[in-house]
């Protein structure tokens, strides 16, 4: 069957919510108008593209594949350049031959860099065929919290799709230990973050770039992804803070800890919070991924274990780029956009 690839426009907004609806839920992000505007409209890059979304269409018109981009800054040995990442590839079936490999190809126009996360066994051995895709070494972890409710929640996901109900985040009525939970830090927060992240990662040449805007857009925006800011005072001047997303996802309640900076003496503390945090929230499955040895080691002094087999990430770089010295966490992905919330 005929189709092609094409930067989306406002006229196959209903076909493109359509096919959403159909390939990835009615109830999922991928389908809501608020997900849309924020990931494109309200982004604050300057370098956003026609090419951040691209659809399949039928001669007819109708969409039956899609190719989203979450466009975001990186620190690249000195230099800063937009590294997106790629997610919610998909195309139905009987358009599949030659078409999801043409739209890999195609959301690659004009990139630097772009970053492809959580690719199962087959995408992965695709891209690992591709020119100039590297697959990076990340640590992924899972701990299953409420295991009865995990499973009851999963079993009502098979008969009855859910909305994603956490559209407020709890916080805990006490503050363990001097922690403050924050779902709109001001400002003046920000920017300490923001030090406190350079100061502790200064090590490493090749790592996301945090500036005021995309903060608050990737992580405290209205319309985005429901995050927790989860701080402290470390014991050298700075910050130790993680920031956590809650949402539902197959109808599980699911957090992902997508940054956590800290000295490696304040860790046990912040993540005694964390905890504190899921707790109140009652979180089924907490899940991180990262490529942080600082952040590895710290998890697994607290008794986790990485999964043995985890999905494959992957780099493309238009040039040859040294990645010895990479940081990345789950923020570098579209991890935790199941916590956008739904309006519509």
């Amino acid at each position: 069957m005929k189709a092609r690839i094409l930067p989306f426009e406002p006229l196959f907004k209903s076909a493109y919510l359509a096919f959403a609806r159909a390939a990835f839920g009615v109830y999922s992000y991928q389908s809501s108008p608020v997900y849309l505007d924020w990931l494109y409209a309200e982004n604050p890059s300057v370098s956003k593209r026609p090419e951040d979304f691209l659809i399949v269409a039928t001669e007819s018109d109708s969409v039956v594949g899609c190719m989203h981009k979450l466009r975001q800054p990186w620190f690249i040995h000195g230099e800063i350049h937009d590294v997106p990442a790629m997610h919610n590839h998909f195309v139905e079936a009987e358009y599949r031959h030659g078409t999801g490999l043409q739209l890999m190809l195609k959301s690659l126009t004009h990139e630097y860099g772009v970053i492809a996360p959580g690719c199962e066994d087959k995408v992965g051995e695709i891209y690992r065929k591709l020119r100039r895709y590297t697959q990076i070494s990340g640590a992924w972890y899972r701990k299953v919290l409420r295991p009865m409710s995990t499973a009851i929640h999963y079993g009502i996901e098979k008969w009855r799709s859910q909305p994603a109900i956490v559209t407020d985040i709890g916080f805990p009525s006490s503050s363990p230990n001097e922690t403050r939970f924050l779902s709109r830090p001001d400002d003046e927060l920000i920017h300490r973050l923001i030090d406190s992240y350079e100061a502790r990662t200064t090590g490493f040449h090749v790592k996301q770039w945090y500036t005021p805007a995309f903060i608050k857009w990737r992580f405290f925006c209205e319309n985005g992804p429901r995050h927790a800011l989860v701080v402290r005072d470390g014991q050298d001047g700075h910050l130790d803070f993680a920031i956590v997303s809650i949402g539902r996802h197959r109808g599980v309640r699911l957090a992902r800890i997508v940054e956590a900076v800290f000295a490696p003496p304040g860790f046990p503390e912040l993540y005694r919070s964390i905890r504190a945090l899921l707790s109140q929230n009652r979180v089924d499955i907490m899940t991180i991924f990262t490529v942080d040895p600082i952040f590895q080691a710290a998890l697994n002094a607290q008794g986790l274990a990485p999964m043995a087999d985890p999905p494959q990430t992957f780099v493309y770089f238009s040039e040859p780029v040294v990645l010895g010295s990479l940081r990345l966490n789950g923020a570098s992905g579209d991890f935790g956009l199941d916590a956008i919330p739904r309006f519509l």
